[in-house]
């Protein structure tokens, strides 16, 4: 690989943007309280709607959330869930752990031990 070809894969790395930050920009958007809002504690997330957060938030953060054409497999995950699943993968990986409840879904950010 040229050393040109390495230095633009770099710059793109440096300007995604990371997943805690999509996150808080989120949470800030106003536009999303519908479907998303800080707890109380401030250390949660509560998201009213899997199915809503996905069809109506995500498509706006990641592309490769936006919906796509019906015309996929009969038998496959519809797109929204294929959106969650990653989405809540994501929470994991940065240490949030999903609490029971009842009427929504609240992650709650476990602090590490180290």
């Amino acid at each position: 690989m040229s050393s040109t070809m390495a230095s633009l894969k770099k710059q793109n790395r440096r300007k995604q943007i990371l997943f805690p930050q999509k996150l808080w920009e989120i949470l800030e958007d106003r536009r999303w309280a519908d479907w998303v809002a800080w707890h109380d504690s401030g250390c949660s997330v509560m998201i009213q709607s899997r199915q809503g957060f996905a069809e109506n938030v995500m498509p706006g953060y990641w592309a490769s959330h936006q919906q796509k054409s019906s015309s996929d497999s009969t038998h496959s995950k519809p797109v929204w869930e294929k959106a969650w699943n990653t989405f809540d993968r994501q929470l994991r990986n940065y240490n949030f752990k999903k609490l029971d409840t009842f009427n929504v879904i609240v992650f709650a950010h476990v602090r590490s031990t180290l």
